[in-house]
């Protein structure tokens, strides 16, 4: 892993994406492992309660591969609750979003209280401004700064100067080897 500084907020995707498309449980168990050991080990990988219950279902009832190894796996103390970072780090990221020219239906996505994705944003600011970390958030979205139809991640990490990154440079940085 990189500087001591960083911390790393991982959104729903940097799960859900390899378990649907290309490291199923089934053809690529090592990963999974490998994955497991890397989370535990290290203290800086964090995510928010809206991931886990993106993953494991709101009531935590899901009951799929992927929800059980993330409650067996993901160290509880590095899920940040969202009623932490509520206030400011949310509202500001809200303001902003408000602020830009996004389509309402894009803007009432971002807002609603189930999606992880604004929330995942004022965890980072919240290491940030509260922890002093530097927060990289790890998301498989991409960086589309002329998007109305919906807000991505990247877009908002860059209007807070938080640094991001997908998924397999961090699989990389990682160090997990199929």
């Amino acid at each position: 892993m990189s500087d001591e500084r960083c911390a790393y907020v991982l959104d729903s995707n940097f799960f859900i994406t390899p378990y649907r498309n290309y490291y199923s449980p089934d053809i690529a168990p090592s990963y999974w492992n490998q994955l497991r050991i890397r989370i535990q080990k290290t203290s800086s990988i964090y995510t928010v309660d809206k991931v886990k219950n993106e993953i494991c279902g709101k009531k935590d009832r899901k009951k799929d591969f992927l929800s059980d190894w993330f409650r067996k796996n993901f160290p509880r103390d590095r899920i940040i609750p969202t009623s932490k970072i509520i206030s400011p780090y949310y509202e500001q990221v809200i303001q902003w979003a408000e602020s830009r020219d996004f389509r309402s239906t894009a803007l009432n996505e971002f807002k609603d209280q189930d999606n992880a994705d604004a929330y995942v944003v004022a965890a980072a600011l919240y290491l940030k401004e509260k922890k002093g970390f530097e927060p990289i958030v790890i998301t498989d979205e991409s960086y589309e700064p002329r998007a109305k139809r919906r807000i991505f991640i990247p877009v908002v990490c860059k209007a807070f100067a938080i640094r991001w990154n997908g998924i397999l440079p961090f699989v990389k940085e990682l160090a997990i080897k199929l």
